[in-house]
């Protein structure tokens, strides 16, 4: 019955590094959430993409089909007609250009997990420090007994 107890500190070892693998390890619950919300942030960041892709599609479309499109656009570029003369206005920040942004690049974040190996060597001093205390209380009971 004694050699049941050594067997108990193996498997307390043993459930710990699979409980805590299973949690906090490197592909456990922390680390699945912590990638699932990367993955949500970065379907938010293309369809913000596709929304970009198709305003300048609707751009590129005016461009090629609309003559007053184009002829805003020139005028943006200092472009005009023969007999147009242009006042440029100094100062007004509000008159500035049409000015699409590109769009952000997202980069994802590594998950933050606890490496298996930082698991394993806690579940072998676990292991260890249970084996060692049962073995000193069989000593002790020994002593005792003699």
């Amino acid at each position: 019955m004694t050699f049941l107890r050594y067997f108990a500190a193996l498997w307390i070892a043993i459930l710990f590094y699979a409980f805590s693998s299973f949690f906090v390890g490197g592909v456990g619950i922390s680390a699945y959430d912590q990638l699932n919300s990367e993955r949500e942030k970065q379907l938010a960041n293309l369809e913000k993409l596709q929304d970009i892709h198709s305003e300048l599609l609707g751009q590129k479309e005016a461009l090629e089909n609309d003559l007053d499109t184009i002829a805003v656009h020139a005028r943006e570029l200092g472009y005009g007609t023969g007999d147009e003369r242009f006042i440029k206005i100094v100062g007004r920040q509000d008159l500035l250009k049409q000015h699409i942004e590109p769009g952000d690049m997202y980069i994802p974040a590594e998950p933050q997990s606890v490496p298996n190996r930082t698991l394993l060597i806690i579940s072998i001093i676990i292991f260890v420090c249970m084996l060692l205390s049962i073995v000193v209380v069989d000593i002790l009971r020994y002593i005792k007994n003699t």
